[in-house]
């Protein structure tokens, strides 16, 4: 089942942050001596703090912490003096910490790399590029390996909560080789941050053709496949069909055609790749957004002239008997995603 992912905005997504806390670190896994319902401190008030939410419909699955720096400190300078490091640093700095993630999640492919990529994001956004914290000792191979969190001493105790704890810095310019990509998300931003994303797993449908969905969706990370006009014909499958799907990778916009006219999507989105990482803004916001720039506007005549080209120019190169082919073949979007720049291919 596909998951939702969002900052925390409303009071009632903050309280489910900190019953969240309460329910993996006390109930779940017993790792705090406490009887709190929930966790919270006074980092969570402060204005450079975010909070990011994993939801299954409207359960809150999963959760992590960003705090940028600010004029009182970062939580993880409270437990270990950062000190002589950040004399070496260049950049700004940030804690990433109370992640937690319900058991039955954590084998959930791509939640883990979504979560911290949000965080990953925000800290790029404010020039922030390396990562102060302090975490569970269990965890530090995973995010060694996935980030290159590098201890920075032996484990020591946290005697507020009674656990031990490893300090850990990490570098946003200097991720695993096989990782960086992972941990970057397109560069195109011409659209101002949504505060919603999508996760879907292989195969799963991300909108159906002939729905009407009010929504505009950015490819964050993952491939999604464009296939047939309506749910019946993606049942059907034929193999003819699925070879000539069209393929659309990260950066890539989709929904934009059905927020300009009203109608719904005229062919389904399916996550082709192990996992999909999708922005998502509501129809309103994307179309307040180009009410509000003449760039994004004068952007999507671009396209739109594109696309027109691409529907009429081959009609005058190629002879009468092959143009019935040229036609066949634009009954797919623009063309393969390999032959266009990230933000070229519309639906």
């Amino acid at each position: 089942m596909s998951l939702q992912l969002k900052v925390a905005r409303s009071t009632w997504e903050k309280d489910q942050v900190y019953q969240l806390r309460s329910k993996v670190f006390i109930e779940e896994e017993r790792r705090f001596d406490l009887s709190d319902k929930h966790i919270f401190d006074r980092f969570d008030s402060f204005a450079e703090t975010s909070n990011f939410l994993a939801f299954d419909g409207d359960t809150p699955v999963a959760g992590i912490r960003l705090v940028l720096d600010n004029p009182v400190g970062l939580p993880a300078e409270e437990a270990f003096d950062f000190g002589p490091l950040r004399k070496t640093l260049h950049g700004g700095c940030a804690t990433v910490g109370w992640f937690c993630i319900s058991r039955r999640f954590r084998r959930h492919p791509g939640l883990v790399v979504s979560l911290i990529q949000m965080c990953f994001r925000k800290m790029r956004q404010h020039d922030a590029r390396h990562v102060l914290a302090v975490m569970h000792p269990p965890a530090l191979p995973l995010l060694a390996r996935l980030i290159g969190a590098r201890a920075l001493g032996p484990e020591i105790m946290d005697h507020a909560l009674g656990v031990g704890i490893i300090p850990v810095h990490v570098d946003l310019e200097d991720l695993p080789p096989g990782n960086r990509e992972r941990f970057s998300d397109p560069d195109e931003h011409l659209f101002d941050d949504s505060a919603e994303r999508g996760l879907f797993r292989k195969d799963e449908i991300i909108v159906a053709g002939g729905d009407e969905d009010a929504h505009v969706y950015q490819i964050m990370r993952g491939v999604v496949r464009v296939q047939g006009r309506s749910k019946s014909m993606d049942t059907a499958g034929s193999k003819e069909h699925a070879s000539a799907a069209m393929q659309l990778g990260p950066g890539q916009l989709f929904g934009v055609l059905s927020a300009l006219d009203g109608r719904g999507m005229a062919r389904t989105l399916v996550a082709h790749s192990e996992d999909v990482d999708v922005m998502v803004w509501p129809t309103q916001t994307f179309i307040d957004q180009m009410y509000a720039s003449p760039e994004r506007m004068m952007w999507l005549c671009r396209i739109m002239s594109q696309r027109v080209r691409c529907t009429y120019e081959p009609m005058f190169e190629v002879p009468e008997a092959a143009l019935s082919k040229v036609l066949a073949a634009q009954v797919l979007v623009d063309g393969p995603v390999e032959h266009r720049r990230p933000m070229e291919v519309l639906l």
